[in-house]
């Protein structure tokens, strides 16, 4: 399989920079893990389903839990059931259906993690569950993008039904639409707002999604005017090569085998993320001037017994210690980074950006699920935040005019 920057959706003319190798070499990994070697590896646009037909149907806010069932099988744990087994359509739907929980495709999928692809797990059919594996296509992040169709539905009937809660118009990563296995803030959000998730999972960041214009007029059009957009990603700039680079041996310590982060490459992943930060707004304020911007930071991840303590492991930092040691200073250099472009209040150096520090909701270990996920509890803190940051800047802004 061949690639160039056509094939991995780059522009031709585009600066090359620490953002577009990065990304490049994890599609060529993702290729070979995951595509399949007789199709082309391509990014193709998340489909927004409207619901408009299904207006009598109410959709959920956020995920219940799932009915008891004898098939009813937890995530993570390990199917005994032989007879557990689904075609790729069937599949389809079980990610897809605005009906069912989050929890309904699991025991027919792998999850897999990439750090050079950000937060989100990779989908794909757990040949043991699927038979007709074979089918799916070779486009990354297609299971992915089902299950991204479910939570638009619920948004178009709630939209279609006549719901008034507050719009919100979200472009990111897991935080905001995690597939499998765990709330995220767009589902918490969810409780109090209507939140539209834009554009497809793993689409190179480098831009604000297509389609976010004509879903904007549509919105307006029907007096539903998003208050905000929402905008999460960058976590890939910080994994790229698994930390290789980043972290070099400190000199007076080698024999202890200590690193510390160079500042040369963690400047220039941070330069590169806020390219991409200050792209995406530039984009949204072209299409609606004075569009409230809100972006963060992450939190210090609490590396340990996954991938990322694994991954920090090997590039030199040995220690739990010295691994949230790194952890909290790559989350504080990406606030500072943050803290150039806008602030809590959006009156930063370009108005209108809207920086929500999670920092401090995300302190104590038993605020993460994961080493990269917060828990339910901690995304309705979160949630709560960011909701109270958008009140007060939309009061400011109106004491202003």
């Amino acid at each position: 399989m061949s690639f160039s920057p056509a094939s991995l959706g780059l522009r031709t003319g585009v600066r090359s920079g620490p953002f577009f190798f990065c990304k490049a070499a994890a599609f060529r990994l993702a290729a070979r893990r995951f595509g399949r070697a007789d199709a082309p590896l391509t990014v193709g646009p998340l489909c927004v389903v409207s619901g408009r037909a299904d207006r009598h149907r109410p959709a959920a806010r956020f995920d219940a839990a799932p009915p008891p069932s004898s098939r009813d099988v937890s995530w993570g744990q390990k199917l005994e059931d032989e007879d557990l087994s689904k075609s790729l359509m069937e599949l389809k739907d079980l990610l897809s259906d605005p009906e069912l929980p989050k929890s309904a495709a699991a025991p027919f999928v792998i999850a897999d993690v990439v750090p050079e692809l950000g937060l989100e797990p990779v989908l794909r059919a757990d040949p043991r569950r699927v038979p007709d594996v074979g089918n799916v296509p070779g486009v990354l992040g297609y299971l992915n993008d089902q299950a991204r169709r479910r939570k638009a539905s619920r948004f178009w009937r709630r939209i279609a039904a006549g719901d008034t809660a507050p719009v919100l118009l979200a472009q990111g990563d897991a935080w905001f639409d995690y597939p499998l296995g765990h709330v995220d803030l767009v589902d918490m959000l969810n409780l109090t707002h209507n939140v539209l998730v834009i554009g497809s999972a793993f689409a190179l960041p480098v831009d604000l999604a297509e389609e976010f214009g004509a879903i904007y007029r549509d919105l307006t059009a029907r007096g539903r005017r998003p208050r905000a957009f929402l905008f999460s990603g960058g976590a890939d700039l910080l994994f790229a090569d698994r930390f290789a680079g980043l972290l070099r041996p400190l000199p007076e310590a080698r024999a202890l085998g200590e690193v510390v982060i160079d500042q040369g490459t963690l400047q220039l992943r941070l330069s590169a993320m806020q390219a991409m930060v200050e792209r995406v707004v530039r984009k949204v304020h072209a299409n609606v001037p004075g569009l409230p911007v809100v972006v963060h930071g992450y939190g210090p991840f609490p590396a340990g017994g996954g991938w990322l303590a694994a991954a920090l492991t090997a590039a030199g930092a040995r220690t739990p210690a010295l691994q949230r040691k790194l952890m909290t200073t790559l989350c504080d250099g990406t606030y500072d980074m943050l803290g150039r472009i806008g602030n809590a209040a959006g009156t930063g150096a370009v108005p209108g950006v809207i920086v929500t520090d999670h920092r401090p909701l995300l302190t104590e270990p038993a605020t993460w699920a994961t080493e990269i996920h917060p828990t339910e509890a901690a995304f309705v803190a979160m949630a709560k935040q960011l909701g109270g940051q958008l009140v007060m800047a939309e009061l400011a802004r109106n004491r202003l005019s």
